[in-house]
């Protein structure tokens, strides 16, 4: 048995085919674990105690990496108004 990923979110399915009806969804970045059996383009995955198929081009064994934060801008100092000064000759 192997973990993978999902890559995107994923409909797992009772057999191998498009046309198995879905069991459940998983969102993108789901670990799955594979039961070995495999079909071409199908991996059969256990899913909470399931064994269910799953599209191979959808799974990877890398885990997707945690984004690095946002920082967050200081905010800049206010600029303070300078005053004018009219001159008026005459």
């Amino acid at each position: 048995t192997t973990t993978v990923y999902t890559t995107a979110n994923l409909n797992l399915r009772n057999g191998a085919s498009m046309s198995a009806s879905v069991a459940t969804s998983v969102t993108r970045g789901t670990a799955l674990t594979t039961t070995g059996r495999t079909t071409g383009i199908w991996t059969q995955v256990n899913y909470h105690g399931h064994n269910l198929w799953a599209s191979s081009k959808y799974l990877t064994t890398t885990a997707k990496p945690t984004p690095t934060p946002t920082p967050t801008p200081r905010p800049r100092p206010t600029p303070k108004p300078t005053q004018t000064t009219t001159v008026y000759t005459t």
